[in-house]
């Protein structure tokens, strides 16, 4: 059963108070468990606490679960109401250590989580380091996040660039997921800016943490667990939020860089329209080059950046006729 000795390691001043009751009090005192059994090895040797004839009282220590406590024993009840004063000070003493012990233990337990959630972010950021593209993020970082805290299912939907959804599903299909956003549990999230654990209409165990950045609440990432299984943990709430922050703040980096690189495009377009307007026998040559050119690159398999270059290439390919004096572009 629980005792003192499952949490202190140095019983030093346990015994240290036992040897003194002993000596200056003449009182045998004894660690016992919640069971009211002695623990051995910190205790008095010359009475049984047991004895006939003998006067008891027990002092329960302070602790989140019942570990016993001490329990005194004369043959005077006197000696024991002189003691009285020594006794509680050492009980209050203990109750001091075990805190010490649980406050140890609690830092231990949030510096292994801490380590925990900085490697998962470690790890991460290397699959996602060079990703460009807003729902190539979402689905790395989805995979590696419902793998970590065993999720059968789940989702993020967030605004893009242009406030369009973007819907991304793992292991659910695009239109479960619609469906799973209209439970409640999507409108408290949103309200305490948290994430929430609760379950689905359908008896699902669910996890859902809001993404927000300065604008507000931009989406949500939803993980969800079979009907016979466990419901999500305390600690997989606190990990999802704390891996939660750093993925919004990326989102946001990247919803900017969508909303330049399409402010860059839309210039390069006017760019070359202005081009193609020194010229009308050429008027929209640019575009039909970029537009081909596209189709070219994607037949080819060149990758996404490549293509983009291909196309801003297309448009810009004649800028040299700006610096060309009509009647010669005309002749």
């Amino acid at each position: 059963m629980p005792n003192v000795t499952d949490y202190i390691n140095d019983t030093m001043y346990i015994q240290q108070a036992i040897q003194v009751l002993k000596s200056s009090y003449g009182v045998d005192s004894f660690i016992v468990d919640s069971d009211g059994n002695v623990v051995e090895g910190l205790n008095s040797i010359s009475t049984n606490p047991d004895s006939e004839g003998a006067v008891r009282k027990f002092y329960p220590f302070e602790f989140t679960e019942d570990i016993g406590g001490l329990m005194c024993a004369s043959t005077s009840e006197e000696s024991i109401i002189n003691a009285e004063g020594f006794i509680n000070a050492s009980v209050t003493a203990i109750n001091a250590i075990l805190q010490r012990e649980i406050e140890i233990q609690q830092m231990g337990d949030e510096i292994v989580e801490l380590s925990e959630q900085i490697n998962f972010l470690f790890n991460l950021a290397k699959k996602v380091m060079g990703l460009r593209k807003l729902r190539e993020f979402c689905e790395m970082s989805l995979f590696e996040i419902a793998n970590k805290i065993d999720a059968d299912s789940g989702f993020i939907t967030v605004k893009d660039a242009r406030n369009e959804d973007v819907v991304i599903p793992y292991r659910l299909s695009e239109d479960e997921v619609m469906k799973i956003q209209g439970e409640d549990i999507f409108g408290l999230a949103a309200q305490k800016r948290d994430a929430v654990l609760s379950k689905l209409g359908n008896g699902m165990p669910a996890l859902v943490s809001p993404i927000e950045v300065k604008d507000g609440v931009i989406g949500f990432m939803a993980f969800l667990r079979e009907k016979d299984r466990r419901f999500f943990t305390a600690y997989e709430k606190k990990f999802v939020s704390i891996i939660d922050d750093s993925i919004s703040s990326t989102i946001e980096t990247l919803r900017l860089y969508d909303n330049l690189k399409e402010l860059y495009l839309n210039t390069v377009k006017a760019l070359a329209a202005a081009i193609d307007a020194k010229d009308p026998y050429t008027h929209g040559h640019s575009f039909r080059v970029a537009k081909y050119s596209m189709a070219i690159a994607k037949k080819l398999g060149f990758s996404e950046e490549v293509i983009s270059d291909i196309e801003i290439a297309g448009y810009m390919h004649d800028i040299g006729k700006i610096g060309i004096l009509d009647a010669v572009l005309r002749k």
